[in-house]
């Protein structure tokens, strides 16, 4: 369970990075995005139980979830 969390925290780091530029200008964006990519892996843990703990979908997830958070807050504030 821990290694999902680091891997949703991991990401959510990388892809503000490279979406935003440093996070450190954009701690709204990594807060969102570290929201968003722990609400994707509790949906695939819903929908799929044991998935989250696959290379493979607990990273897609996360990123789907972290990158839909950030394109709905651009969507809300701009």
């Amino acid at each position: 369970m821990v290694s999902i969390f680091i891997t949703a925290l991991g990401l959510s780091f990388f892809l503000v990075r490279l979406a935003k530029g440093s996070w450190v200008r954009n701690p709204a964006y990594l807060a969102l995005a570290i929201f968003g990519s722990m609400a994707g892996l509790l949906i695939l843990m819903r929908v799929s139980p044991g998935a989250e703990d696959s290379m493979i979908y607990g990273n897609l997830a996360a990123f789907a979830g972290a990158a839909s958070a950030i394109m709905a807050y651009d969507l809300t504030i701009g």
